[in-house]
């Protein structure tokens, strides 16, 4: 009775020591449950792979490395900054700081509906308009669009 014991305890040891393997048990029930589920239906074998196919493709399409969305805020960033200050003589203080709150305003409204977001980038083009700084500030709403779509792509 013991011995029986003990094989069985040895029989499980490899869950505990090989991770691998207690996820590839785990991943194969799920599927039998799946596959379990989809047999009364009349749905076949080959259909059911089929489907976990189209389930996987669906997923990967329209996925954005988050590398990239990084680079295109850093490209925004940096293009805003130099475009303000060489090309439209605005101080730096002035540029950094309106770039940081751009920043700052994205971060806090990430969560939010969109309609929200076109309205601060609406205000961003009245705020242009009134101090004389409408090329800026179109160049600040590109920062903010850029950073929201990078929050989105960190989050996912």
């Amino acid at each position: 009775m013991g011995e029986q014991n003990q094989e069985k305890e040895e029989g499980l040891e490899f869950l505990d020591l090989e991770p691998e393997i207690k996820e590839f048990v785990r991943r194969s029930a799920a599927d039998s449950d799946y596959i379990a589920r989809l047999k009364p239906q009349g749905v076949s074998q080959k259909q059911i792979i089929n489907r976990k196919k189209r389930a996987r493709a669906r997923a990967r399409r329209g996925r954005m490395h988050p590398l990239l969305s990084v680079l295109i805020l850093l490209a925004a960033v940096i293009g805003t900054a130099l475009c303000g200050i060489l090309w439209l003589k605005i101080p730096a203080t002035t540029v950094l700081l309106v770039i940081v709150l751009e920043e700052v305003l994205a971060v806090c409204l990430r969560n939010t509906p969109v309609w929200l977001h076109l309205l601060v980038v609406i205000g961003n083009i009245i705020l242009g308009i009134a101090f004389d700084m409408v090329v800026f500030l179109l160049l600040a709403n590109l920062v903010y669009l850029a950073e929201i779509v990078t929050a989105y792509y960190r989050r996912r």
